[in-house]
């Protein structure tokens, strides 16, 4: 049973191959006693309806409809207040793939650190082979890599000198990796033996030539063991002695919650570098749960579900500095907790509108057309750079931030 729990923090890294509305995915979880299964397409799409029904009997303590909004400091605003952005001003589109619904298709996967669009063409996301191409952003030209399609799920590290892709699924117990060197052009394998045989959480994070990932310890349902692993030593396998809820690095910090799902979660930061560490109480309100952290420079982005208000979900995007001071936060039905780093800006969905981008360390919103846009996710973006991603109903887009 634990391991349908997953599904909710899979999605986070790869999208779901029947394209499920992740806002409602997130929903149904959070409310097991309101909601035990979800209405939509038939075929494939079956199979994870049952599975998410299954979860959402898992999932733990839930919060319970609230007579009152109990929110957290500073400003707070909505969806409906961003103000439309205009191409050519705001952003300029690098490169767009629109989706087929037969066929293999090409997904915006992430950029490089040199500053290339990463791109995987496969039938879908359910580690089907598949090839890789880099996109020139100057002349939208797609480069594709040298070798046989590999099974890949996710990007984890896109440097200068290589290319890492997670090569297991969660429910193998074992992290594989795909690592393509673009000074040779070839790929290789990498695992790590030593590693213990539990679930890999999300896709892992890098920092320094090191992975570091989450692992699901048994009996455990808020909180897991972070561990990390060296690209160039396979006996290099190390227990960081940590309990965490929700990991980002970036930088040389790591940041992470005591839990997640819970609604005590407390925020840390730890200089990599330093072993400096501090931490702080994000103030959500009292009734919310943590569900996704994202960091974006100096700002944290905290995706949270906090019940419902006169029978309307509460859901809020709260954006903190590393030092706990609030910048603004952002409550909306429609708000989701998928979040997607762009660099120096982040994007959420918005479901049936938007996409909408926000600037984390201003606080301003930005709404993108009025699409459906019902999935957004993390992925590896220089923080350097203007580079960000948004999918819309049939496209994926790859846009410098202006």
């Amino acid at each position: 049973m634990n391991e349908l729990r997953q599904l909710l923090d899979d999605t986070s890294a790869v999208e779901p191959p029947d394209r499920l509305d992740l806002v409602t995915i997130r929903r149904v979880a959070a409310r097991r006693r309101r909601t035990r299964s979800v209405r939509i397409g038939a075929g494939a799409v079956a199979a994870s309806v049952a599975a998410l029904a299954a979860v959402v009997a898992v999932v733990g303590p839930q919060p319970e409809a609230q007579p009152a909004s109990n929110l957290p400091p500073g400003r707070v605003t909505s969806l409906a207040d961003a103000r439309p952005a205009v191409e050519g001003t705001d952003y300029r589109v690098v490169a767009s793939r629109v989706r087929g619904d037969d066929g293999p298709e090409e997904r915006i996967s992430g950029v490089t650190d040199d500053g290339l669009g990463v791109v995987v063409d496969r039938t879908d996301t359910s580690g089907d082979p598949a090839r890789v191409g880099l996109v020139d952003p100057g002349s939208g030209a797609t480069e594709w890599l040298t070798g046989d399609r590999q099974v890949l799920y996710a990007a984890v590290a896109l440097g200068e000198d290589r290319l890492v892709f997670q090569g297991s699924h969660w429910s193998d117990r074992e992290l594989t990796v795909r690592v393509f060197d673009r000074g040779t052009g070839t790929w290789s394998t990498l695992r790590w033996p030593g590693l213990p045989r539990m679930l890999v959480m999300g896709t892992p994070v890098e920092h320094d030539g090191r992975l570091y990932l989450r692992l699901h310890p048994t009996g455990s349902e808020t909180t897991y063991e972070l561990w990390s692993v060296s690209l160039d030593d396979p006996g290099d396998v190390r227990d960081e002695q940590l309990d965490v809820g929700l990991v980002d690095i970036t930088g040389d910090e790591l940041t992470w919650s005591s839990s997640w799902n819970e609604r005590t979660a407390r925020i840390h930061v730890r200089d990599l570098r330093t072993g400096e560490e501090h931490s702080f109480d994000p103030e959500m309100g009292a009734a919310c749960q943590l569900l996704e952290l994202e960091r974006v420079q100096e700002s944290l982005l905290l995706g949270e579900y906090c019940g419902q208000h006169d029978g309307v979900d509460d859901n809020r995007l709260q954006v903190v500095t590393t030092e706990g001071e609030p910048v603004v936060t952002v409550r909306d039905e429609d708000v989701g907790h998928h979040i997607g780093d762009g660099g120096r800006v982040a994007v959420i969905s918005g479901g049936r509108g938007g996409p909408f981008v926000l600037d984390p360390a201003t606080g301003a919103l930005r709404k993108v057309g009025a699409d459906t846009s019902l999935w957004v996710g993390d992925m590896p973006v220089p923080s350097d750079t203007g580079l960000t991603r948004w999918a819309t109903a049939d496209t994926e887009w790859l846009v410098d931030w202006i």
